[in-house]
């Protein structure tokens, strides 16, 4: 084997190592630097939010219709006469709301989940490598209405 086809094949693998572990089911997913990890998916009619180390046994698990999780999408007008992207995914567990979100501020996204709860909204930035939302699919959710 020669050394371009060699170098070639290294790439190709490797961009799948560090592809993201979605699937076309995935809404959103990423990992923190604590080696907890978030992934919500559509199954059907449901939404299905897992939250721990390992997602077979998660810390957390709860399913929502997927008319009762929604999308607050915003576009803000940025200093360069440019517009960012903020899609916040939100679904509800008990006196819990959850937000995923990925902001893109000049073809940089960041992603992160936060829980809010009696006033206060702790959040957790993702590590960027592996990081996904599924926007086409996020888009489809119900719009979240003012309180």
């Amino acid at each position: 084997m020669n050394i371009k086809a060699l170098f070639i094949s290294a790439l190709l693998l490797s961009g799948t190592a560090f592809a993201a572990p979605a699937n076309k089911d995935t809404l959103f997913y990423c990992q923190f630097n604590n080696g907890k990890q978030v992934r919500i998916e559509q199954h059907g009619d449901k939404i299905r939010y897992r939250f721990g180390k390992n997602l077979a046994r998660p810390e957390l698990a709860f399913e929502q219709p997927k008319d009762q999780v929604f999308l607050n999408r915003l576009t803000p007008l940025l200093d360069n006469d440019r517009r960012g992207e903020i899609i916040e995914i939100h679904l509800r567990n008990g006196d819990v709301s959850y937000i995923a979100a990925a902001t893109n501020i000049i073809r940089k996204t960041i992603y992160s989940l936060s829980a809010r709860r009696s006033g206060t909204e702790p959040e957790m930035i993702c590590k960027r490598r592996g990081a996904f939302i599924n926007r086409d699919m996020a888009l489809s959710l119900p719009d979240l209405l003012d309180n």
